[in-house]
């Protein structure tokens, strides 16, 4: 068998060109000293000391008493009773559609649309005190991904939130005859009053041991060929209850979710010519909603009977919040006037992108994470923005904000969220008869965003040889399941991944090893953030693979062992390891497999300096084979490589437009960071323009689109290094810019620099010389002309021992075009020296791109040295 052996040494023979590394962001964990504010006087600024570095220290000596924890308490309070910040008009918007009806009678249907997380329930929740007020009833009900199957789902959830409003007023003297209310729908229901049963069992309580009940209610649950029956029940139900409670407003939220009786019975609701005083608002994710999705089609068909029978609609977008909303927000939680939280705001509205849930649970984090503190002293909130900009980052967000609130709640609790992460919150509770029924639309936040617990960093790879053989039938045919879910969670759906992965390893522990075993530990060690916890999930994968005697299943876990393998290890032993793979599994016949250690050999091949025209060649030739296998996912992607190898030889007119022999991307719709396709094109443009010199262009348009296509590019390293060139350009654009456009620079330069240094602490072997790039950048915006010499040369010296022509000529380069301009004399001599350098690196990668446009450039200063 071939694979690696215990002591880390290769097994493999042949020669390859490249492999895959798996990757997410850790947040930066240590303190940086900075600018130091507070809603103080305007000399509150702290110089760059030990002051600021003992922060945490000083300032906790002022702020640890009751003073403290009052003033947390109070910020706690108000962020949970925030109003909406930003809505105006579409808070006027369905007001004045309450208005309307709580007028005229005539129905409304209502959409709200948006994406996760920006304040659609909150929207429509904006009317429930109004509609209470006017004897009406507010009542709310949600679909649930994970139970698709249960017809009515969310409709009963309102309907039971009907009957308890109607028993709740039971015995209230000041509405009408709760007698009344029971007589008149038994009356109208009449004989499907069995039927309204089966979905609303609460309705017994309201209409009591009424032999309609007892009648014959529909055979065995089949509720498919009996809808007609249930939709004139809970029609005939809907409008009863109108007439007494007027207005009757149901919320429906995330109908994209609603399965299709749900979809035929909104329907139903509005074109119910007997109705009235009702209004149905329903919720959608905008961006799970399609022209092909049901969700659409029922809106075109409720648009075009909109006249027939009598009722308006309205549709409300919902977006994010602008930066000066995000400052609103801050001004009224702080106290503080808006001048002193901008900068705060910025930061908040970069890392949250604006979304309104993200928003208040970035600030709650800041101040759990005492980046957010009460000063006694300066008797108001302070904070350290440096501090905030390294220890948090643009990716993994609101994850890593409600990870961190999982870990504080007790045991027990964890682990019922866990469950409802995989299962679906609702069916656990009701499972489990759990009090936190009542509180389900809470743990619905954690499950939508499929919260999970911690890796266990203390995994023994050991211990994957003394599990015993999963033989439980069931548990194997939730493995095969599950495991067909990997992939395709990892290209459409990353939120989900976590999840499978999740239970398939919960699988393994409780029932044994088994042919699907070891790609779940695989696929869930790239979501780890500490190279030491990849290589145990890459160990313990190994062992559960060496027990498996299937050779189909061994193709996947090999590839995705050494994409973990590829952070610790030498890309080029990890190369041979690929190609072995590559010929394995065309053997066993897992092309697939075969196709993707092939992609994935050639992309590490860019980054480690290989020859551009042995890339290329290989690229062409296996196109071919592609396209007569009719690979379209694969050649897209090969594609994208192609071109930009092509870009960087010079074979294209623009260098910095992927247009030529391979591909035409103007004619292509734009990258998104989203999209793997997109992702890699956006990561192929940020070497393409860091080695091309479009700094400019690769700071301002790719500095926030790289980080989103890394996240993308989860299990594969080539994302980090799309990142790291991005910094690169992001440093020297900030040599030039002042003010908020250099410290937003510097930043993203320093933040790339701290987790490069970080993994090289953790074993990783294949970033020395970027990072020692990065240190060089860095030294000269510090004006430490010393060590930005020193780390020059050890970069260049570091990518020409490990054999990186690519990143030696980068290296070179930019020491050269930095003596140019040393002490604004210039070293010629020296840069003379570097360019030269530059040129040879760059003729062994086989970048003629990159030759001419130094000798152009620099065409007098090189003349002497070139014959």
């Amino acid at each position: 068998m071939c694979g690696v052996d215990s002591n880390n040494s290769a097994s493999f023979s042949g020669q390859g060109s490249g492999s895959r590394s798996t990757t997410t962001f850790n947040k930066a964990a240590d303190s940086r000293p900075g600018s130091f504010h507070s809603g103080g006087n305007d000399n509150t600024s702290i110089p760059t000391s030990s002051k600021t570095k003992n922060r945490h220290h000083d300032t906790s000596s002022n702020t640890t008493d009751s003073s403290q924890g009052s003033q947390e308490k109070k910020l706690d309070t108000k962020i949970s009773q925030l109003g909406l910040y930003g809505r105006q008009k579409e808070t006027g918007t369905i007001r004045k559609c309450l208005e309307d009806l709580v007028i005229t009678g005539k129905n409304k249907l209502v959409y709200i649309s948006g994406l996760s997380g920006t304040g659609k329930t909150a929207l429509a929740a904006t009317v429930a005190d109004s509609v209470i007020k006017k004897n009406g009833i507010f009542a709310m009900g949600k679909f649930d991904q994970k139970l698709r199957d249960e017809p009515y789902a969310g409709i009963a959830a309102a309907g039971r939130h009907i009957c308890g409003e109607i028993l709740h007023r039971k015995n209230s003297s000041e509405h009408m005859d709760f007698e009344d209310v029971r007589k008149m729908i038994i009356k109208n229901v009449g004989s499907e009053l069995s039927t309204l049963a089966m979905i609303l069992p609460e309705i017994e309580d309201i209409v009591g041991s009424s032999d309609l009940l007892a009648q014959d209610n529909i055979a065995g649950g089949d509720y498919g060929s009996n809808k007609e029956r249930l939709n004139n029940a809970i029609r005939t139900f809907f409008r009863t209850v109108a007439t007494f409670f007027k207005p009757l407003v149901m919320v429906l939220d995330d109908i994209q979710w609603a399965d299709l009786p749900s979809i035929n019975l909104m329907q139903v609701l509005m074109t119910d010519e007997s109705s009235s005083n009702f209004m149905l608002i329903a919720l959608y994710r905008s961006n799970e909603v399609d022209e092909t999705h049901v969700v659409t089609k029922m809106m075109k068909t409720l648009d075009e009977k909109e006249k027939e029978f009598d009722f308006d609609t309205t549709k409300i977008e919902v977006g994010d919040l602008k930066m000066e909303q995000v400052d609103e927000i801050l001004v009224e939680l702080l106290q503080l006037p808006s001048y002193r939280t901008a900068d705060l705001s910025e930061i908040i509205h970069r890392r949250t992108g604006g979304n309104a849930f993200f928003v208040l649970n970035f600030i709650d984090m800041l101040k759990n994470q005492h980046l957010l503190v009460y000063s006694k002293v300066e008797k108001c909130w302070v904070w350290d923005e440096t501090e905030i900009e390294l220890e948090t980052i643009a990716t993994d967000n609101v994850v890593d904000i409600l990870k961190q609130r999982m870990k504080n709640l007790p045991k027990q609790m964890r682990e019922v969220l866990q469950l409802a992460a995989c299962l679906g919150a609702n069916e656990v509770l009701e499972q489990l008869n759990h009090p936190l029924m009542k509180s389900g639309r809470k743990l619905s936040i954690f499950k939508r965003f499929n919260v999970i617990k911690a890796y266990d960093r203390n995994l023994n790879p050991d211990m994957a040889s003394t599990l015993p053989v999963m033989t439980d039938k069931n548990a194997l045919s939730a493995m095969k399941i599950l495991s067909s879910l990997l992939i395709l969670t990892y290209v459409t759906n990353k939120a989900e991944l976590p999840v499978v992965t999740s239970k398939m390893a919960s699988l393994v522990n409780t029932f044994g090893v088994c042919d699907e075993a070891a790609n779940a530990y695989c696929f869930r060690g790239t979501f780890a953030t500490d190279l030491r916890v990849i290589d145990a999930h890459a160990k313990f994968a190994k062992g559960i693979m060496d027990r498996s005697k299937d050779r189909y299943s061994k193709a996947a876990s090999k590839m995705y062992i050494f994409c973990l393998m590829s952070y610790t290890r030498d890309i080029r032993w990890v190369q041979k390891g690929y190609e072995e793979n590559y010929h394995y599994s065309l053997q066993v016949g897992d092309i697939q497999m075969a196709l993707y250690s092939f992609m994935i050999d050639l992309y590490y091949a860019l980054v480690s300096g290989h020859s551009l025209e042995a890339i290329a060649t290989e690229a062409r030739h296996k196109l071919k084979s592609l396209a007569r296998m009719n690979r379209g996912w694969q050649i897209g992607l090969m594609t994208i490589l192609l071109q930009g190898v092509l870009n960087m030889q010079g074979q294209s007119e623009d260098p910095f437009v992927l247009k030529g022999e391979a591909m035409d991307e103007t004619a292509m719709a734009p990258a998104s960071p989203f999209s793997l396709d997109g992702a890699i094109r956006i990561g192929s443009k940020a070497i393409i323009y860091a080695f091309c010199g479009n700094h400019q262009a690769n700071a301002d348009q790719h500095m926030e689109h790289v980080q989103n296509a890394a996240i993308q590019l989860a299990g594969n390293g080539i994302g980090f290094w799309f990142e790291v060139y991005t910094a690169i350009s992001s440093l020297h654009c900030a040599r030039s810019a002042s003010g908020r456009q250099f410290k937003k620079y510097q930043r993203f330069g320093q933040q790339t620099s701290k987790r490069v240094k970080k993994w090289i602490a953790q074993g990783c072997a294949n970033l020395k010389q970027l990072d020692f790039l990065l240190d060089a950048e860095l030294a000269v915006l510090a004006g430490n002309d010393k060590k930005a010499r020193q780390c020059y040369k050890k970069s260049i010296r570091t990518a020409e021992k490990m054999l990186r022509v690519n990143d030696a000529g980068l290296a070179s380069e930019r020491y050269g075009e930095y003596l140019l301009l040393e002490h604004h004399h210039g070293n010629k001599e020296g840069a003379r020296g570097a360019l030269t350098h530059a040129v040879e690196f760059y003729s062994l990668w086989g970048s003629d791109l990159k030759v001419e446009s130094i000798r152009s450039k620099h065409e007098e200063l090189l003349r002497p040295s070139i014959v």
